[in-house]
C-alpha cells in the first residue's frame, strides 16, 4: 500500500529528522531502510505504510500518534 495521499510526507520526514539532529545515515541505520529510498521518500517519493510508521517511530513518535495522524490525514507537521 502506497502513501499517496500524503504527498509532503517526505518534505515533513525531512524537517524532523533535522530538527532532532539525526542524520539520514542515522535513520537508515535504525530503520534498515536504504539511504537511498530514504533520499528518494525526502524528495518527494511515495512512502510505504509499514515505512512510514517505522520512520515515525525511529523519530520519536509511538504508534498511537502515528495512527492519528492516519486517521486524520495528517504529518506529524500539520
Amino acid at each position: 500500500m502506497e502513501n499517496k495521499e500524503f504527498p509532503d510526507v517526505g518534505s515533513a520526514v525531512r524537517q524532523i529528522r533535522i530538527d532532532k539532529g539525526m542524520t539520514i545515515e542515522a535513520l537508515s541505520r535504525i530503520t534498515k531502510i536504504r539511504i537511498e529510498e530514504l533520499n528518494s521518500l525526502e524528495q518527494g517519493g511515495n512512502c510505504p505504510v509499514p515505512d512510514y510508521f517505522m520512520i515515525l517511530t525511529a523519530l520519536g513518535y509511538d504508534w498511537d500518534q502515528i495512527v492519528d495522524f492516519l486517521q486524520h490525514g495528517q504529518t506529524p507537521l500539520t
